[in-house]
């Protein structure tokens, strides 16, 4: 079972806003709002006063025009695909251009239309994928014809190394950022995702792009200042006894050396669930810690409850894999992987609760 804290998700939001003020903050929703439902969060962020989203391609900023009404700004990060300009102005989404061409054909559209389109910018500063190259930026200026019937609202950029405050390469961004925008319209700037709304006012700019934030994923040492949202529960199905000897699981990749209880849980690879978790992970049962044991099957997983009174497994039924602890964030490191791609994997599959 999948349990969402929408509540959680709203919290954050808020605060990142305050965060940042006077910028604002958008919502990053792309790939279903890492995994965690995108209309449903969207709705609830569109009411507590988001106005800005982003999806990344046009089928999702088309959902989230659906469910969000006429008044939301969305953006769509991965550009303009050919033949796909009639759809962003029938559902008035904001493609945010990445080279010439694009924004060649997004003018060459505009011009048929009898009105003026907007258009937000990527530019290149470091992350080389899916932005105007620093070569071609001057061009934005020189060759005033590729704007004549478009708005550039926005000017965008994206951090590469946000995750790590200590990084100099942050600097270098923000450097080259304030050097290309210089040359540029002036229009609204943003440049800071999750991990650049935390280091500090400069990288601000006019609008923030938290995404994992939002949904409690954070890389800020020490106190994550995000609410949790996620929490994955499993059933426990059995409890056994093995003994010295004995092998759990495929691969026989854990002995028994002394004798134990296992409990085996009703999760596995096929919910999303790390299979690289096997061995070192570990779940809560009734605030007890029990390490996983043996490889993570598709469907269920073994934790070792030796430790945990007879009494209290008598009377549980249910284990927690995601939540307070262990946290996305703690689950991420043991599995070797990302935080928002635990997210992304958890899938349809598990029973899904937004509370």
């Amino acid at each position: 079972m999948l349990q969402i804290d929408k509540h959680a998700v709203v919290q954050n939001f808020l605060y990142i806003a305050n965060y940042v003020k006077p910028a604002v903050s958008a919502a990053v929703v792309k790939s279903d709002a890492y995994g965690l439902g995108a209309e449903e969060l969207s709705v609830e962020l569109h009411k507590a006063g988001c106005q800005f989203f982003y999806a990344a391609y046009l089928d999702e900023g088309i959902k989230l025009r659906k469910c969000l009404g006429p008044d939301a700004n969305i953006y769509v990060l991965h550009g303009l695909f050919p033949g796909c300009e009639s759809d962003f102005y029938e559902y008035n989404l904001i493609p945010v251009i990445h080279d010439i061409a694009q924004l060649e054909r997004w003018q060459n559209f505009a011009a048929t239309q009898d009105r003026r389109l907007v258009t937000a910018i990527q530019i290149d500063t470091g992350m080389a994928r899916c932005a105007i190259p620093y070569k071609d930026v001057p061009m934005l200026v020189e060759r005033p014809e590729l704007t004549r019937n478009i708005d550039i609202t926005l000017v965008l950029s994206h951090l590469a190394c946000s995750d790590e405050p200590d990084n100099p390469f942050n600097k270098q961004q923000l450097d080259r950022f304030n050097k290309l925008r210089s040359v540029l319209p002036n229009a609204p700037a943003s440049l800071a995702n999750s991990g650049g709304v935390f280091l500090g006012e400069n990288y601000h700019f006019n609008m923030v792009r938290p995404g994992r934030a939002l949904f409690g994923m954070t890389s800020v040492e020490g106190n994550n200042p995000m609410n949790n949202v996620v929490y994955l529960f499993a059933r426990v199905c059995q409890i056994q006894q093995v003994v010295p000897g004995q092998t759990i699981g495929y691969s026989r990749t854990y002995r028994v050396k002394k004798t134990m209880k296992i409990a085996t849980l009703t999760v596995g690879y096929a919910d999303g669930y790390a299979w690289s978790l096997g061995n070192k992970g570990y779940v809560k049962i009734a605030g007890f810690r029990a390490n996983i044991v043996g490889r993570i099957s598709m469907d269920l997983v073994t934790v070792d409850v030796t430790h945990i009174p007879e009494q209290v497994l008598a009377n549980t039924q249910w284990a927690t894999l995601i939540g307070d602890d262990p946290h996305i964030d703690k689950l991420s490191i043991d599995a070797q992987t990302l935080s928002r791609e635990l997210t992304v994997r958890l899938g349809s599959r598990p029973h899904r609760i937004y509370v």
